[in-house]
């Protein structure tokens, strides 16, 4: 795994390190996700990268990283604006609804809070670079997947009940960390495989090195 931080010493003024890239260590990106009142994770995570001129080349496109539960686009600032949340509306948020008597409540950027709005509709109707573009979309994919196990249903609950939204306690649960992370197996359970432990699966409990998790895309 790859990350923009790096050791230093107390007091030191200047750090010099390398990189492979100093795009990727500025650009960013933006995820949209959707939960509801039952507890549970409501259609694809929308993923919006950031590019060149808000657009992606052909040859980007041919061999964008696709899965599922991942809704991809891309703006100049990897924000959303305006068109994308429109986007968002039509590719994620509609196809996903059960019924039409559904109430949004979304936090949003400036670019979103237009008076004439979009949500007016909605009324009516190994050696991992996580930075590069498909292994972001790898891991939006895999951590949607994982979060959309029945036994985070509670802990979703919770945080509606904690809003104020439900008057019932969802009850004990458990956390991300208590569920993927908290266990004491230092080796991978696929068999041969002696790489050192990363993750525990939500659906299986499968305890999986990053080889076995994420780059053969762990996925239920």
């Amino acid at each position: 795994m790859h990350s923009t931080r790096t050791l230093s010493y107390v007091g030191e003024k200047a750090t010099l390190s390398a990189v492979r890239s100093k795009n990727k260590i500025t650009h960013r990106y933006t995820l949209q996700p959707a939960i509801n009142l039952a507890g549970q994770i409501v259609g694809p995570v929308f993923v919006c990268l950031q590019e060149k001129d808000g657009r992606m080349g052909e040859r980007v496109r041919k061999n964008l990283f696709h899965a599922n539960n991942v809704v991809t686009s891309c703006s100049s600032s990897g924000k959303l604006n305006t068109s994308l949340v429109q986007y968002w509306i039509n590719n994620c948020l509609f196809p996903s609804l059960s019924h039409s008597r559904t109430l949004l409540l979304s936090d949003s950027w400036n670019e979103q809070s237009e008076k004439h709005g979009f949500y007016d509709e909605i009324r009516d109707g190994m050696d991992t670079d996580v930075t590069e573009r498909n292994n972001i979309l790898k891991l939006q994919s895999l951590t949607h997947n994982q979060l959309s196990a029945p036994v985070f249903t509670a802990m979703i609950k919770y945080a509606w009940f904690k809003a104020g939204y439900l008057d019932v306690h969802p009850g004990p649960f458990k956390t991300v960390i208590e569920v993927c992370y908290g266990f004491d197996d230092l080796q991978c359970h696929v068999r041969n495989c002696s790489s050192c432990s990363f993750i525990r699966c939500s659906y299986c409990g499968s305890i999986l090195c990053i080889e076995h998790f994420f780059n053969n895309y762990h996925f239920h």
